[in-house]
């Protein structure tokens, strides 16, 4: 390793476009629906490929899937063109856009997928309704149920507040049944 080049992780806020309703989310519907760049990409991979050696990329929004495959599909293509770099991409969603087609290419191309999950059925349908009040535990835990018995090992985040502390014991009780390390964000 080069002196002064260290591996770096980049949150990178692909949309604030969001297919949820979350009671606590702090953007609402006052955003703008862009998605980032294909300029700004590549910008960031060339000084990611000159200050390090390696990183770390967060795809993160909003729902960072509502930008599609083809998105995706760029970012791997843009990022090919630093061999010298390597690149980790993970992605951080909510689950509900996922489809087959998306995890075969987040599983060949080594994304790991990380899932906003506030804990059992009860304290996240309470906390993250779909846009129009409609439930999204099922659809979110199915596909974290599906990314799970691919091997691709699964993260979780689940969000803490006045709400869901009440349901402390239900949502313990979920993650030991289920064999998820939550990461608690308060």
């Amino acid at each position: 390793m080069e002196c002064g080049k260290t591996h770096k992780t980049v949150i990178v806020k692909v949309t604030h476009a969001c297919n949820l309703n979350c009671r606590y989310c702090c953007v609402g519907d006052n955003f703008d629906h862009q998605i980032i760049s294909e300029t700004t990409l590549d910008n960031l991979f060339k000084k990611l490929s000159v200050t390090s050696t390696d990183s770390t990329i967060i795809w993160h929004g909003g729902e960072p899937l509502i930008a599609g495959l083809d998105f995706y599909k760029k970012v791997i293509e843009l990022q090919s063109q630093y061999p010298n770099h390597l690149f980790k991409n993970s992605l951080q969603t909510n689950g509900t856009l996922l489809t087959d087609e998306y995890l075969d290419f987040f599983q060949t191309n080594h994304f790991s997928i990380g899932f906003s999950l506030d804990g059992c059925k009860m304290s996240h349908n309470m906390n993250r309704p779909f846009k129009g009040g409609r439930d999204s535990f099922e659809i979110t835990f199915k596909w974290y149920k599906e990314v799970e018995r691919r091997g691709m090992q699964p993260g979780a985040i689940c969000v803490i507040n006045a709400n869901t502390a009440r349901c402390i014991k239900d949502i313990y009780a979920f993650a030991k049944k289920n064999h998820i390390a939550f990461k608690f964000n308060p």
